[in-house]
Order: structure tokens, then sequence, then C-alpha cells
């Protein structure tokens, strides 16, 4: 026989333990049905993402032959296009733009309304470079802080998320762009993989950085868990149990019965009104104490809760979320429902 054709043991043996997995008698039917679940939702996924991606690059490929012809055709706008490329120009260029007031003369733009001095200059610049626009004339009222009804509601935070970056320096990438980085990532990696040198080693670890930045849409400090403030590290457990749903939900519903399934948890007493005390087994087996207050509650569907700023809690270490989160959902399948904590 062709040693090319043999089996080894080792594959012969998986192969066995896989077909003894799926086509168990008590349990291999549901298996199969949710490995075909699981396909169909993946390639569901799968086509919804590539039609977001198309429809991406298809409206920037759009928005860059219309600025060319714009540019080859030099054709004037009207008074209105132009100011409804300001006012969508606003919105990208400070916080409180529905306070700022545009009028537009044969291309001559004069703003006015109130507006927070530390946008002004960005505001003026970003007007300028608006397609149409010949000048732009200021009645701005400048303001050092938010001391008018105009200007409050948001801060500092607010703006700087408002104004226009980068999508690569943006914390969430649009579709195109994460398809662009994605494949480049893993030209990158495999190049790494090819090449026996040093520089091509950190060409690879690079790629395989942007590869997992395009495809988790995380940031630097969410994926390291360095920094992140209280989404540095999201767990999920899914757990699957064979009975109805609304004895399940009322199971989880009650934290008391925490301690019952949760080996770390000692003890959960409701304080009403949504809230909670919880007592669990910290490092060392040092017990540790904080309060948790209800976020969301969907009968039969969604409980979440999180737990009370100044907890103790948020000492155990730097690596954890300040506030401690749990949401606890429920989804049927062919077999019963199934508890995703």
């Amino acid at each position: 026989m062709n040693s090319a054709r043999r089996i080894s043991p080792a594959g012969a043996f998986g192969a066995g333990m896989a077909l003894t997995y799926f086509f168990d008698r008590s349990q291999g039917r549901r298996r199969r049905h949710l490995v075909r679940d699981k396909l169909n939702s993946a390639i569901r996924r799968a086509a919804c993402a590539a039609g977001k991606v198309w429809e991406d690059f298809e409206n920037r490929g759009s928005g860059v032959l219309a600025d060319l012809a714009a540019i080859l055709w030099r054709k004037p706008a009207t008074d209105e296009v132009i100011a409804a490329r300001v006012r969508s120009k606003l919105g990208r260029l400070i916080a409180h733009s529905h306070a700022v007031r545009v009028a537009v003369r044969n291309g001559h733009v004069t703003l006015s309304g109130p507006v927070l001095a530390d946008e002004v200059d960005d505001l003026l610049a970003g007007i300028r470079r608006v397609r149409g626009v010949i000048d732009v004339q200021s009645r701005l009222e400048i303001h050092q802080g938010p001391d008018v009804p105009a200007l409050q509601g948001s801060g500092g935070e607010a703006a700087a998320r408002r104004r226009q970056r980068l999508d690569l320096a943006q914390e969430h990438w649009a579709p195109a762009t994460r398809f662009t980085v994605g494949a480049a990532g893993c030209a990158a990696l495999l190049y790494g993989f090819s090449r026996n040198n040093a520089l091509a080693k950190v060409i690879g670890v690079g790629g395989a950085y942007a590869l997992l930045r395009a495809a988790t849409n995380l940031d630097a400090r969410r994926l390291t868990g360095i920094g992140a403030g209280p989404r540095a590290i999201d767990l999920q457990k899914i757990i699957h149990i064979d009975a109805p749903i609304e004895e399940v939900f009322a199971f989880f519903s009650n934290f008391e019965n925490f301690p019952r399934f949760m080996a770390h948890v000692r003890e959960v007493r409701d304080l009403g009104n949504g809230r909670s005390y919880w007592v669990a087994e910290g490092p060392a087996g040092v017990p540790v104490t904080w309060n948790a207050h209800l976020t969301r509650f969907g009968t039969n569907r969604l409980i979440a809760w999180k737990s009370e700023p100044g907890s103790l809690v948020q000492a155990i270490s730097r690596l954890v979320p300040k506030r401690v989160r749990w949401a606890f959902q429920v989804t049927g399948t062919p077999a019963g429902p199934s508890a995703t904590q």
C-alpha cells in the first residue's frame, strides 16, 4: 500500500472519536444540530459582514468619484448645497453644532451663535476647507465654558470624539478599513512566517496585531487589558440546561441561589430595590464583599447587574474591570433553553 495513503493511528483515533461524539444514540442528534446551527449562523454573519464591507467600499468610491468630478468640471454649487455641506461638517468639528447658525450668500459663509473658545480655530479652519466655500465670516459668541444653555449637555470628551479624525485613529473602524487592515495584516503575518530573519519576525508580529485588531475591532488598550478602565476584559460563559426557560430564569433571577453553583461565591443577600450584597472568596481565601445593583431585567430573557462605585472588589487587581458587570441571558435551543452568563 502506498505510504501516502496510510492513515496514522492518531488520525484514526481522532476520526473514531468524532464519529462517536456526533453519532451517539442519546446526544448525537442534538450535537449535529448544534454544529449545523453554528455553521449556518457563521455563514450568515460572514455574508452580512461581506455586504457591509462592499457597501462601505461602494460609498467611499462614490464619494471619491464625486469629489474628482467636482474638481475636474468645477461645477458651481448653489448656496443651499454649500449650506448643507457646512452643516454636515459642523457635527464633526464641534460638540454643540446645533447652537451655530449658518448663512451662505454667493459662496460666502457667515457663522453666528455661541461656541466654546477651544473649538473656534478648528471650526473656522474646517469650514474654510468645505468645497464651494469662498471665505468665512465669524460672528460667533465665544464662551470660555458652558455658561449658556446651548453649550451645556456634553463636555470636552464629547467634543474630542466629534472632531473629524482618520479612521485608523478612531476606536471603532469602518468595515472597509477593517477589511483592508486585516488583509494587510494577514499578508504581513504570512511573510513573517516564510522568512527566517529578525526583520521578518517583527513584520509578522505587527501583522498579527493588525489582523487581531481588525477582527475584534477593539483598540490596543482593550486588547491588552491595560488602561482600558471598566471595559478592560470581557468574559463569557455558556451553559446549556435541559429545562423550561421559566424555571431556569426563576432560579437565576434569585441571586441568593448563586452560592449553589459558583464555588467562590459564599453568600448573596437581597437588599431590595434591585440591590444585593455579595460575599466571595478572594485571593488567599480572604473574603471580598461588595454591593451590586440591577441594570437590566427582561422576564425569561435577560438579567444584568454591576457592582456599585467604591466597592472593595475594585481593588482586587488593576487588570480586572473597575466595576464588575454580569449578564445572564436565556435563549431556546433544539434540546431546551440555554443560559448564557
